[in-house]
């Protein structure tokens, strides 16, 4: 049997590959070698393709995150203060400011008339320097976070309140009357440079013995000049408060007694 005649196509068939010097044709199947040409080229044309999809997602994905997050953000802030205003109108201890311009403030609008515990705002920030401030959580105990509380509660209940946020503490911020009246006057009566002349008491010791033996009167106003009582003492000792240059101590310190001058009984 004679051997076939080779023909060498003009050109590669459809699924072949050809390459080589001019005039010479190799065949080569597609599905048993592939070019590293064509193989590059795929991988990136399907990198491409993936990518495109994700890079779009991704950067949707982030805009809208941004948008909550602010949002958010925004509401959070606006309750909180609400919430702080609130607990300091109701006088709760988280946002209660203890301090003499609040407390003045309080009791001298609160407090009028025959409830009055101060003759003036003025008298009342004098005095309350020598205050110990304890805390907004305080409703009883000789502070001055106890006052405030009960000048607070005189908005609705001036008669029984006041006298509680007043100078001695109305027997609930603080339980000896005595003891808060002379340790107030002793600071004011008795400065650094010595006890002013006519005051009826030597120290703090001598304070509480004379005026234990002195009534105060509860039908009379915290301050009133009843004589022989010790409202009209308190009375002068918040006024010897009034000038911060002792200039009042001077005139009001030695009527802190009954035994003589503006409080002594007819």
């Amino acid at each position: 049997m004679e051997p076939r005649p080779i023909t060498v196509p003009s050109g590669p068939p459809a699924g072949f590959l050809a390459f080589g010097r001019t005039g010479d044709r190799f065949r080569l199947r597609e599905d048993v070698l592939w070019s590293p040409l064509l193989l590059c080229i795929r991988f990136v044309r399907r990198r491409c393709s993936d990518d495109a999809p994700a890079t779009a997602t991704d950067t949707g994905t982030v805009d809208t995150g941004s948008s909550v997050d602010t949002g958010t953000a925004d509401t959070g802030s606006a309750t909180d203060t609400g919430t702080g205003s609130d607990a300091s109108e109701t006088g709760s201890d988280g946002g209660t400011k203890v301090d003499c311009a609040t407390y003045c403030d309080k009791v001298t609008t609160n407090c009028t008339g025959a409830n009055a515990q101060y003759p003036s705002k003025a008298f009342c920030l004098n005095i309350c320097a020598r205050f110990d401030v304890g805390t907004a959580a305080d409703k009883t105990g000789d502070t001055l976070g106890c006052r405030l509380f009960h000048a607070g509660e005189a908005a609705t209940d001036a008669a029984t309140s006041c006298r509680r946020a007043g100078m001695t503490g109305g027997l609930t911020c603080g339980t000896d009357r005595c003891a808060t009246f002379c340790k107030i006057a002793i600071a004011q009566c008795k400065p650094s440079s010595g006890l002013i002349s006519g005051t009826p008491f030597t120290d703090e010791a001598d304070c509480k013995t004379k005026c234990a033996a002195i009534t105060f009167s509860s039908t009379a106003g915290e301050i009133e000049q009843a004589k022989g009582t010790l409202n009209c003492m308190q009375y002068h000792l918040e006024a010897s408060y009034e000038a911060t240059d002792g200039s009042s101590a001077t005139v009001h310190c030695p009527h802190l007694t009954t035994a003589s001058g503006p409080c002594k009984p007819l």
